[in-house]
């Protein structure tokens, strides 16, 4: 999973032994850097690598994982920029879990399987098949191109918005649009100078439109606190931005979902959780 993250300046790594819970796992590697870049506040102790490369955390500890190598997260939503009328959970913390008694089950549940596209530049992320969008109640459906490579969407926690390859965004975005003028919303233009598609709002939660993510073998359905994040008190814009190549489905999209890796199996699940409570 990608982070943003820019080294200017490495040092060398350090083996210690990682404790979670009651399991201790030996000779893990931590590297390190000096003048570090990227889209962070400073704050930040580290940053924990999940991907499927070799020295990934994952992919350190998956031999010591109960039932193999699974993990999961669940993300909280941001009360200052969700449309979660009810702040008291704003101190509320998203939960990761390392190992399969916390895999995703239920009725609830949907799974797609993760791919390979080949290409050594994209071997560390999780790679899906994004088949089509449905917006709105007419169930529009907006397919992907049929001619790329099927895995083209990137799964990542790491990134916020959701990136579209630039004609089935165009098309999104269009129909989010008309979606949204039947509710008496006007277009206005992105207070933060960040180009995205922004709308004036007249509630304190916006009432749709509906929106599915199709993936292979998986309807993802977000309600409006996935699909848009308000940047002030009367601005909402579209989480979702105009990429090229392979997209990406970013964080946003994925608050509210407890979201588990099957790296055994090759799949990923979705699954509708109030992670505040989780």
């Amino acid at each position: 999973m990608s982070t943003g993250l820019i080294t200017q300046e490495t040092c060398p790594s350090t083996v210690d032994t990682v404790t979670l819970g009651s399991t201790s796992i030996p000779k893990t590697i931590f590297g390190c850097g000096h003048q570090n870049g990227g889209d962070f506040s400073g704050i930040e102790s580290g940053i924990v690598g999940l991907g499927r490369g070799a020295v990934s955390f994952i992919s350190q500890i998956g031999g010591y994982l109960v039932g193999g190598k699974y993990f999961s997260y669940c993300l909280v939503p941001n009360p200052a920029m969700s449309f979660l009328s009810n702040n008291s959970n704003a101190t509320s913390s998203s939960m990761m879990y390392f190992g399969r008694p916390n895999t995703s089950s239920g009725p609830e549940v949907v799974t797609t399987p993760l791919l390979s596209n080949g290409v050594s530049a994209t071997q560390t992320f999780y790679i899906v098949e994004l088949q089509g969008i449905s917006v709105g109640a007419n169930n529009i459906t907006l397919n992907a191109d049929a001619k790329a490579f099927k895995g083209n969407m990137i799964i990542d926690s790491g990134t916020t918005l959701t990136y579209l390859p630039e004609l089935l965004y165009d098309s999104f975005k269009s129909a989010i649009e008309e979606e949204l003028k039947d509710r008496d919303l006007e277009v206005k233009q992105d207070p933060t100078g960040s180009g995205l598609s922004c709308f004036l709002i007249k509630y304190d939660i916006l009432p749709g439109p509906n929106v599915t993510f199709h993936f292979k073998g998986a309807d993802v359905k977000l309600k409006s606190s996935n699909t848009f994040v308000r940047v002030d008190d009367e601005t909402v814009c579209l989480a979702f931005s105009r990429g090229s190549g392979v997209g990406t489905y970013g964080n946003w999209a994925q608050i509210n979902y407890l979201v588990g890796y099957d790296l055994e199996n090759k799949t990923v699940s979705f699954q509708p959780t109030d992670c505040t409570t989780s």
